[in-house]
C-alpha cells in the first residue's frame, strides 16, 4: 500500500525528467561559470601580452648590446696582445744588443782567468795565463804588463 502511494513509483518518468532538468540547469550554470573564468583568463593574458612583448624587445636589445660588447672586448684584447707582443720583441732586441756575443761583435773582448771573468787589472798578476774571447774565436795569452 505504501508502495502504491509512492509518487516515484506512480510517475517514474516525471521524476527522471525532473532530475534531468536539474542536471541541465547545473550544466548550464557550470558552463556560465567556466565561460566567465575563461573570459577573465583571456583578459588577463591580453594584459600580459604587451608586457611580454616589451620584455622580448628588452631581451633582444640586451642580446645585441652583449654581442657588441663581446666584439669590442675581442678588439681590445687583440690590441692589448699586439702591444704586448711588440713590447716583448723590443725587450728581446735590447737583450740581444746587450748580450755578450753582440758586445763582442762590436770589437770588445772578454778576458777570463781560471774560468772567471776578469774585470780589473788587480785580479791578475804579470805572467799569469788568461783566456780571451772574441766575436770569432778565442785566444790564450799571458799578462806581460799591468797599468
Amino acid at each position: 500500500e505504501r508502495l502504491e502511494r509512492s509518487y516515484v513509483l506512480r510517475r517514474p518518468l516525471d521524476r527522471i525528467n525532473q532530475k534531468k532538468e536539474t542536471l541541465d540547469f547545473l550544466i548550464h550554470r557550470m558552463e556560465r561559470a567556466l565561460s566567465g573564468k575563461v573570459m577573465e583568463v583571456k583578459h588577463r593574458l591580453a594584459l600580459l601580452v604587451p608586457s611580454f612583448r616589451h620584455f622580448e624587445k628588452m631581451l633582444e636589445k640586451r642580446r645585441e648590446r652583449l654581442e657588441s660588447m663581446e666584439k669590442e672586448l675581442l678588439k681590445v684584447m687583440g690590441r692589448f696582445i699586439e702591444e704586448r707582443r711588440k713590447k716583448i720583441e723590443g725587450y728581446e732586441r735590447n737583450l740581444q744588443a746587450l748580450g755578450p756575443y753582440h758586445v763582442l761583435s762590436r770589437g770588445y773582448a772578454i778576458v777570463r782567468k781560471d774560468g772567471r771573468i776578469v774585470r780589473s787589472s788587480e785580479e791578475v798578476e804579470v805572467g799569469e795565463r788568461v783566456d780571451i774571447w772574441l766575436a770569432k774565436g778565442r785566444l790564450k795569452g799571458r799578462v806581460e804588463e799591468k797599468s
